[in-house]
């Protein structure tokens, strides 16, 4: 198991992308699973672990050492990340959290202004 990627949301979870090499039955396939799972903010430790919320994708390969099945598989490893990334941009802004727009801050800079 490897993690590839971690992308870490404002609310303390993290995103992360997980490659996993399961056990070679046959020297002449090279298996390969991806995951893109969602944590409490732990280390990732396994796929159906207790710091684990969800899972988004699971894909496997049944071999990777052909040149298509590779370029392919490095595709959605990069799709995998960027999809993380998103994910960890849109967590929603937790309750109890000050959200200021930019009017607020413009607003809070004249009245700094007006003070002299």
């Amino acid at each position: 198991m490897v993690v590839l990627h971690t992308a870490a949301a404002c609310d303390g979870r993290n995103y992360v992308v997980v490659e996993y090499a399961p056990k070679q039955g046959c020297r002449w396939y090279e298996a390969r699973r991806l995951v893109l799972a969602e944590t409490d903010g732990t280390l990732y430790y396994q796929t159906n672990g207790r710091n684990v919320v969800r899972i988004f994708k699971d894909i496997s390969y049944d071999d990777v050492r052909s040149r298509s099945v590779r370029w392919e598989y490095r595709g959605m490893v990069e799709r995998l990340k960027r999809k993380a990334d998103e994910l960890a941009r849109q967590v929603i802004t937790p309750s109890g959290a000050l959200v200021l727009t930019e009017k607020d801050l413009e607003a809070a800079a004249n009245a700094a202004g007006g003070m002299k």
